[in-house]
């Protein structure tokens, strides 16, 4: 398949996900946007307030995909009187009736984002770790026991689907055991455990739109972190079936940042089988690396074809996730 460099163009800016300025988007940040064909956007709390930049790339734009990582107790970017407060995983996993309990903590938060603007939430954990985790996922996650993980993590993206809000099943393969907080540096692990992979087969078979990989080396894959492995990608593919959006973890993030450059990252994961690239703290690196990654793909056959696999994937759960549109 032949592809002329202005489709080329619209495909690279359609998979890739990423962070706003945080001092709101000025004359150039905005020329950037749409000279890169920027369509999705993570936002922060800082993104909120007054003037904050949610609003600013609603009125001046038309984004796709509007995401936040909404997950509940110490990962919540959109807090009251916005939307209603939500419980740490942890602490729901704890109530008397937990799948009830799920349920509720689910509807409360989508109707949250809807009720903003927000269709994507980047949750459920699903990573197997209890209040003994260290702080980097400490109570971000339903518990340890990987049958009850993947009953309330199969019941939370349930009720998302219902309603019409994507959402995001995380950390694949599993973070849970792992010492060195990947927003710092690179863990490392020597396999996966397969009962970490049991909370994501049943996020699946629920119809989880997405999953995101995490930045970890897993020793009988390789070198590479989970984030540039094609084994990592074919066990979700291949072992789990899954068919839906495959997003690496912020590409910002100390395991990535101080051991590859930020374009060479974002080429890896591609090659890898990924369909979308979060890049969230640093808006220039990011459509610095986003140029170059351009330059890659104009040469290399291969990498077209990649890209328009990636951006069919990602346009076809926006339609049919999403059939209210955006």
């Amino acid at each position: 398949m032949s592809f002329s460099k202005e489709l080329l163009q619209e495909l690279i800016g359609f998979v890739f996900l990423v962070g706003l300025p945080p001092q709101g988007i000025e004359k150039n940040a905005l020329r950037l946007i749409k000279h890169l064909g920027l369509r999705h956007f993570i936002f922060f709390e800082r993104d909120f307030g007054p003037g904050g930049t949610f609003w600013e790339i609603k009125n001046q734009i038309s984004p796709l995909l509007l995401a936040v990582d909404q997950e509940g107790g110490p990962v919540t970017r959109l807090k009251p009187p916005l939307v209603p407060k939500l419980e740490a995983p942890l602490e729901v996993a704890k109530a008397s009736n937990p799948l009830v309990a799920v349920r509720h903590q689910a509807l409360s938060c989508l109707k949250g984002l809807k009720q903003v603007g927000l269709n994507f939430n980047l949750a459920p954990v699903l990573d197997l770790a209890d209040h003994k985790a260290p702080a980097f996922l400490r109570a971000r996650t339903f518990g340890q026991d990987p049958q009850l993980v993947a009953k309330l993590g199969r019941e939370y993206v349930k009720t998302f689907l219902q309603h019409g809000v994507l959402c995001c099943a995380k950390h694949f393969p599993g973070l849970g055991g792992v010492i060195l907080d990947p927003h710092l540096d690179l863990p490392r692990t020597e396999k996966i455990n397969p009962q970490a992979l049991r909370p994501f087969f049943e996020a699946i078979g629920a119809g989880v739109p997405a999953i995101m990989t995490t930045h970890l080396v897993v020793d009988d894959l390789g070198y590479d972190p989970v984030t540039f492995s094609p084994q990592a990608i074919n066990i979700l593919r291949g072992q789990l079936g899954f068919k839906g959006l495959i997003l690496t973890d912020d590409l910002n993030m100390g395991a990535i940042e101080r051991h590859f450059p930020l374009a060479e990252a974002v080429l890896k994961a591609f090659e890898a089988g990924h369909d979308l690239v979060l890049i969230c703290q640093d808006f220039h690196k990011a459509t610095e690396a986003i140029k170059i990654f351009r330059q890659e793909v104009y040469r290399s056959k291969v990498l077209q074809g990649r890209i328009f696999e990636a951006a069919c994937r990602i346009r076809e759960t926006i339609q049919k996730q999403l059939p209210l549109g955006v």
